[in-house]
């Protein structure tokens, strides 16, 4: 526990999943929306946040996550937005069991550093 001056004071959110109407699992999202939404973020006084997309159907993922990795690596997003947090399903894991729900929610964090970053989605 320690004491900080309110004007040093911080904050870091690990689950955004979108601000200002702007909603980071549309499948509509465009790259112009989400710089509109990270410098709302960034004028509340969040100081860093990882997007989130929530559990979606297979092709919102494929459409937002390119948009989204792109987005983080830009140089306006470089301390503000430190990665993605992705909600979602994992087949192997429903085909576990057939008397359970067949729907299993796991979390996956993408961190980039810098500007280089690997994305891919088969």
């Amino acid at each position: 526990f320690f004491l900080m001056e309110p004007e040093k004071l911080s904050l870091v959110d690990i689950q955004i999943n979108g601000y200002a109407g702007i909603d980071f699992s549309n499948p509509n999202l465009t790259a112009a929306q989400f710089r509109a939404a990270r410098e709302a973020i960034r004028a509340s006084g969040t100081s860093a946040f990882l997007a989130t997309v929530i559990t979606s159907p297979w092709e919102v993922y494929q459409r937002v996550l390119p948009l989204l990795a792109e987005c983080c690596a830009e140089k306006d997003s470089a301390g503000i937005v430190l990665g993605l947090h992705l909600e979602g399903w994992h087949p192997k894991l429903s085909a576990l069991s057939s008397t359970k729900p067949t729907f299993y929610s796991c979390s996956f964090f993408f961190f980039f550093e810098k500007s280089e970053h690997s994305f891919f989605f088969g």
